[in-house]
């Protein structure tokens, strides 16, 4: 009975190192780390092979993207966005508002005005001299990246119907992206159809 409880054992362990094994050569090294973890609580029992566990926890340590900052915003972040040059972070929470951040240092550069609800989508635009934010009452607000000040007036399409809004239990959320260009925006949330306008005016051009 010894005997078949150790076979099993090594039977477990083996495949734990296997399925970690797998994810380090996929390129997963963090995702590893469990497996391996598990691995090494198996084989607490022999000091010899408990090291080898420790050096496969090391090599995917070794291997794993070192964590830089943790930006913390309002209750929950809800969305956050790079800045095309990747020096400054957007963030929007449950707090109604957006924030920038300094992406190497994790410091507020700007905070922005308080909107009507908790925002769900936020994103610079491909110059990165505006940003776009839209809030789950589905009401879009530009802002000029620089200053924080609003950059236009708020955005919601003429058809905007409250009752056409999910609840919150749903995963959909408030969808607000400016084109490659960067010359349109467009939002979708509490209408029939997506919506573009001119970010530089915020004239609406089509629905």
């Amino acid at each position: 009975a010894e005997a078949k409880a150790e076979e099993s054992q090594d039977r477990l362990v083996r495949m734990t190192v296997a399925d970690g094994n797998r994810l380090a050569e996929e390129g997963h090294p963090l995702s590893a780390l469990p497996w391996f973890v598990e691995a090494l609580q198996l084989e607490l029992g022999d000091p010899a092979r408990a090291d080898h566990a420790r050096l496969r926890i090391s090599s995917a340590l070794h291997q794993s993207p070192r964590l830089a900052h943790i930006l913390f915003h309002g209750k929950w972040i809800n969305c956050i966005a790079f800045s095309p040059d990747g020096t400054r972070g957007l963030t929007g929470a449950s707090d109604y508002a957006g924030r920038i951040c300094d992406a190497n240092t994790g410091e507020l550069v700007l905070q922005l005005a308080r909107q009507r609800d908790q925002i769900n989508s936020a994103q610079f635009s491909p110059d990165g001299k505006l940003v776009v934010t839209m809030d789950h009452s589905g009401v879009a607000c530009l802002w000029d990246a620089v200053t924080g000040k609003l950059a236009g007036p708020y955005l919601r399409p003429q058809d905007y119907n409250a009752r056409w809004i999910p609840s919150r239990d749903f995963k959909l959320t408030p969808t607000a992206c400016f084109s490659p260009d960067g010359k349109l925006l467009a939002t979708a949330w509490g209408s029939k159809s997506a919506v573009i306008w001119d970010p530089g005016t915020g004239r609406l051009l089509r629905a």
